[in-house]
């Protein structure tokens, strides 16, 4: 376990980069466990490197990172808290989801702009493509070119 973790792992002298899966929200993560016996799990990197270094994280406390660096995986970037510490770092480096929601352009994972959507929607009405094969053109699922197209995303241009 220990080397396949440290084969996806970046080294320099500042932040040590994870190059292996990440979830949604940007963490990197590994599988552990069986799929035969039904063990299996992902955990987040950074937890699993300060494991790997320090040793069991106890109960209820999170790994929370200096660098603020979500794909950094240092143990010297790494420290532990509480889920009340955690919250206060996010919101002290301004990552708390607080004040308005991003739509459309504005959402920093966003792989779609105005003028797409409206491709999007001249290629189904007027073109007739499918939503899969408008989805496979954009780079997102048939389900999201659906959405699109009964107005659930992107209603105004920017949502």
């Amino acid at each position: 376990m220990m080397r396949r973790f440290w084969e996806k792992v970046m080294k320099s002298s500042g932040c040590w980069i994870w190059k292996g899966a990440h979830n949604q929200e940007g963490y990197g993560s590994i599988g552990i466990g069986s799929r035969t016996d039904g063990t299996r799990r992902l955990i987040k990197a950074h937890r699993m490197c300060w494991y790997l270094t320090y040793g069991v994280i106890p109960v209820g406390m999170c790994v929370l990172h200096r660098c603020d660096n979500l794909t950094c995986v240092n143990p010297d970037h790494l420290f532990l808290g509480t889920h009340a510490d955690n919250m206060r770092d996010k919101k002290i480096k301004g990552r708390a989801k607080t004040g308005p929601l991003l739509f459309g352009e504005a959402h920093p994972r966003s792989r779609l702009h105005a003028e797409d959507v409206h491709k999007i929607r001249k290629m189904s009405s007027e073109e007739g493509l499918s939503q899969s094969q408008i989805g496979k053109l954009f780079g997102v699922s048939q389900t999201h070119v659906g959405r699109i197209l009964r107005k659930q995303r992107w209603r105004d241009g920017a949502r």
